[in-house]
């Protein structure tokens, strides 16, 4: 969330929820602010390190921006049904 909030000149308000559905545990970050989305920039940088963990412990991630708001998703399975 460092790097959304380094990308945003005003403060960003962020809502999180943790959800488990039909076996997939799903954690949703939604934020207002300027378009970013943290899963493009998964490269070699090092200030990007958190973001490539992340997709690499995870079945799916995703991003999308729907009425000014940014979300991003990330699947992990084990999740209780």
């Amino acid at each position: 969330m460092t790097l959304i909030s380094a990308k945003n000149e005003s403060a960003v308000k962020f809502d999180l929820r943790v959800y488990s559905l039909q076996g997939v545990i799903g954690i949703r970050v939604r934020y207002g602010g300027n378009e970013f989305n943290p899963l493009s920039y998964a490269d070699n940088d090092e200030e990007y390190l958190g973001i490539r963990l992340i997709e690499g412990m995870c079945e799916q991630t995703l991003y999308q921006r729907t009425f000014g708001t940014n979300t991003v998703q990330i699947f992990v399975e084990g999740g209780i049904a």
